[in-house]
């Protein structure tokens, strides 16, 4: 009796971590929407000119779905797309396949402006991939 509530609250404590991380991301793309053409568009009033970014990222040898295209299409797309999947995350549907993209997605707005970073950021960019590998 008592290894099934063990397992109980194991599976419910990984759950929650998920879904945390699913609350983080998505609390980090509703509290800069506003602003989020001037802090990772491609246009010319960005913080960041969208040439130097994706000099930046190939220096690196990094990736970033923002440095793909310089179309507002693209841009407007991937930054829904990632609040979705942060979204989706948090809710608890679509498993490891929709935590990938998440952890994808939110690597891509971090490189788009990584002036933002902080211990957090690092944190999710390190529990990602481990979340992924774990029966969660």
């Amino acid at each position: 009796m008592s290894n099934g509530i063990q397992q109980l609250n194991d599976s419910d404590d990984r759950l929650l971590r998920l879904r945390l991380l699913g609350f983080v991301g998505l609390m980090y793309y509703l509290s800069h929407y506003g602003d989020r053409h001037y802090l990772f568009g491609p246009g010319a009033d960005a913080v960041l000119p969208h040439r130097l970014f994706v000099e930046q990222v190939q220096e690196k040898g990094s990736f970033s779905a923002y440095a793909w295209s310089t179309s507002e299409a693209w841009f407007e797309g991937v930054f829904h797309l990632g609040l979705l999947a942060a979204l989706s995350v948090t809710v608890g549907v679509g498993g490891r396949v929709v935590l990938a993209a998440h952890g994808i997605l939110l690597w891509s707005l971090h490189e788009r402006q990584w002036a933002f970073l902080d211990g957090g950021d690092n944190l999710a960019q390190l529990v990602i991939p481990m979340l992924l590998l774990t029966n969660c």
